[in-house]
């Protein structure tokens, strides 16, 4: 079902995830993460502008700002474009209240490459992936008066907003009577404990994919799981230098997109997370060992039925009649007490996956990038994506040294895979 411009005008509460995204968010820190595509040619930013003004009706619950009432917050769209701004020095910089007020997103350009920069509260890597595709189809629909196909996620500018696209999925999943959901241990996590600077700093690695899948291939495990043991590898590595820290667990958390599992078209937030971990213990360091204990962890956490139940217990906490009817002040400190804490977890790994584009559109493209902003209080965060055969792993950085980078890159290394890393 298509809505009229009239009707995407209203407000929409925000959904389950971002209202933990706003209740995370202090005088110094958001959640933001960057979607990039670099081009063989130079952008134009004129163009840009226009093919901006052109997309952001397509996307009212993207292209979005946050306003707040007495008793909750809401998202709207935005009434014009923001100007599209050269890429800035500052990686992901704060946006503060007033700015999430205007608009809660942004464009950037750099000579050869179109960023955009996003509030997590908006939506998440697959909505920010669609609507950088579909912004990036306009722009070379007008640069080079050619037409690309609306497929793999290029969504038609000229329509108006379907209905299903602004859903929120987690109210539509929700079990009336669902299972217990076990509850999370409180155990002693590893945390990496470099002081963390302003300056964010990006590793890229990128690897072949038809590489890694003979790996994959091999070991039965998925490529998402051979990453993350190649991380919890990494970070064991660093852990075996920090005495006091040294039976810690590790654990990984890995947003899961739940259009995997309950089919949808939304573009606003639709995640819920696994925590694979590993006990230093008990696995060891061997990466086959590591990977075989992630990916059988992840298979009894991965049914449509766990799923379901743990998105119905966060739903019944945000529909308590306690916090529902409570004045928004309060309720931001309430939603603080329950939101996850960074403490439960090493960092954040996601792999938004395979980028797919129409061949009228890839011919101008050279890369893919997916980065996120580290964490508020400690310094790493990791985005994976893959395009035209290679994956590009995202290390995000806000301490001086390069502790899980070099741990990795020996890791790879001894692992006789081959790569090649950049850095900001």
């Amino acid at each position: 079902m298509q809505l009229n411009h009239g009707q995407t005008q209203s407000y929409m509460k925000l959904d389950n995830t971002s209202i933990i995204h706003l209740a995370s968010k202090n005088k110094k820190w958001i959640n933001l993460f960057r979607l990039s595509v670099s081009l063989k040619e130079a952008v134009d930013p004129k163009i840009l502008q226009v093919a901006l003004n052109n997309t952001v009706k397509r996307f009212p619950s993207i292209a979005a700002r946050i306003r707040k009432s007495a008793f909750w917050y809401y998202q709207l769209a935005v009434e014009d474009a923001p100007k599209v701004i050269p890429n800035q020095n500052i990686l992901m910089a704060y946006m503060s209240n007033e700015e999430l007020k205007q608009c809660a997103f942004r464009v950037l350009y750099a000579p050869k490459a179109i960023h955009i920069e996003i509030f997590h509260a908006l939506t998440d890597g697959r909505g920010g992936e669609v609507f950088l595709k579909s912004l990036l189809a306009e722009y070379l629909t007008l640069k080079y008066k050619i037409s690309i196909p609306a497929v793999n996620g290029i969504l038609d500018r000229a329509e108006t907003p379907h209905e299903a696209e602004l859903a929120d999925k987690y109210l539509e999943i929700v079990d009336l009577k669902p299972q217990k959901v076990a509850k999370e241990k409180s155990e002693r996590i590893y945390q990496f404990c470099e002081k963390k600077e302003e300056n964010l700093y990006v590793t890229t690695i990128k690897l072949t994919v038809s590489e890694l899948k003979k790996r994959v291939n091999k070991l039965g495990v998925s490529l998402t799981v051979l990453i993350t043991a190649f991380i919890a590898k990494a970070i064991l590595t660093n852990q075996k230098e920090d005495k006091k820290q040294e039976d810690h667990l590790i654990k990984i958390l890995l947003p899961i997109d739940l259009r995997n599992f309950f089919p949808s078209q939304t573009l606003r937030n639709f995640v819920l997370y696994a925590k694979p971990e590993i006990n230093p213990k008990e696995v060891g360091l061997d990466i086959e060992r590591i990977a075989f204990v992630i990916q059988k962890q992840l298979a009894e956490v991965l049914s449509e039925k766990q799923l379901r139940a743990r998105v119905s217990q966060n739903i019944r906490l945000e529909q308590n009649p306690i916090i529902k009817h409570v004045p928004l002040f309060m309720k931001r400190y309430l939603m603080k007490f329950f939101s996850v804490s960074e403490k439960t977890t090493c960092l954040t790994l996601s792999n938004l996956g395979v980028i797919k584009m129409p061949e009228e559109m890839a011919r101008y493209v050279d890369s893919f990038n997916f980065v996120l902003s580290p964490r508020s209080k400690t310094p790493y965060n990791i985005g994976i994506s893959s395009f035209n055969g290679e994956m590009r792993i995202n290390i995000t950085r806000s301490a001086e040294k390069p502790l899980l980078e070099r741990a990795l890159i020996t890791l790879l290394t001894a692992q006789e895979l081959t790569f090649e890393v950049e850095t900001n």
